[in-house]
């Protein structure tokens, strides 16, 4: 269930309990604290002893992205779209747990502040590592491709309708074939995209440890349906990871399962017809998982 949806069984006044069983397998908690924060202070009571400690300062964050991609004012939201409030509840919602945010909400929330939808994921990733980012310099790094062409040659090629795959130095090639959006599993840098196509990043770890990915149902089928979103609006879209290999080879077996009712063995083969050395050994199980 997405996080929009749970805003309405909020809205329509589901119980805790609801909203707990509403939330999907591997979703961390600062989700549901946000969700109760649309139910304004006696909601954020009911966060605090549902996640504890200040991850319950999230609630506002949450409440007010949650607002923002419903468009509407459920019950208990305080804070107005498209004031600075809202940017820097954004910001929180993201610092306590970015990964659990829809990418439709981001995106919509970006669009009311008239800011791009990375920016504030950066900032938010900045506000949560106190200003200092990773050995590669991102979220805050020019660009990243050069660094990444020095282990994987150039990869993209088309899968299926409106979606082609491969891999970060594959960017380039994708854009010159005519790829018009960027569905980005892993990190990339702030110009590696010329400016007018559209970049959705998403949080996913190519590390088997479960706190690597706390969300990694949720972040795998948020990429695929992003991707099929933004094909629906008429864009050709080039899904990659760092390698393409394990993120973005599982991302677009759910993404063909789900198109085509494919099983995820016959999904994870389709893809191996164009990325040969595509695996299943990280998120196997969880498209399995989702699709069963």
């Amino acid at each position: 269930m997405a996080l929009v949806d749970l805003a309405d069984l909020v809205g329509s006044g589901g119980s805790l309990r609801e909203m707990r069983a509403a939330v999907p397998d591997g979703v961390s908690a600062p989700l549901v604290a946000g969700v109760l924060g649309l139910l304004g202070p006696s909601g954020s009571t009911l966060a605090a002893r549902t996640v504890g400690g200040r991850q319950a300062e999230a609630a506002s964050g949450w409440a007010s992205l949650v607002s923002a991609a419903v468009g509407g004012r459920p019950p208990g939201a305080t804070v107005s779209a498209g004031s600075d409030r809202l940017s820097v509840a954004v910001v929180e919602g993201l610092r306590w747990g970015g990964s659990a945010v829809p990418w439709v909400a981001t995106r919509r929330a970006g669009q009311l502040l008239a800011r791009d939808r990375q920016a504030l994921v950066r900032v938010g990733v900045l506000a949560a590592t106190g200003g200092r980012p990773d050995r590669v310099g991102w979220p805050a790094a020019a660009r990243l491709i050069p660094q990444a062409l020095r282990t994987e040659p150039p990869l993209a090629v088309p899968l299926d309708d409106g979606l082609w795959v491969g891999n970060l130095p594959g960017v380039p090639v994708a854009l010159d074939g005519g790829c018009d959006a960027v569905v980005s599993l892993c990190r990339i840098g702030t110009e590696d995209v010329p400016d007018g196509i559209e970049v959705a990043e998403f949080r996913l770890i190519d590390d088997r440890s479960a706190a690597a990915n706390p969300n990694v149902g949720f972040v795998l089928s948020d990429a695929a349906d992003t991707a099929e979103v933004l094909i629906a609006e008429g864009r050709t879209v080039f899904l990659h990871c760092h390698g393409g290999r394990s993120r973005s080879a599982s991302v677009a077996a759910l993404l063909l399962a789900r198109r085509h009712g494919l099983s995820a063995a016959g999904a994870y083969q389709r893809v191996r017809a164009v990325l040969p050395e595509a695996t299943d050994d990280r998120f196997g199980r969880a498209v399995a998982h989702l699709l069963s």
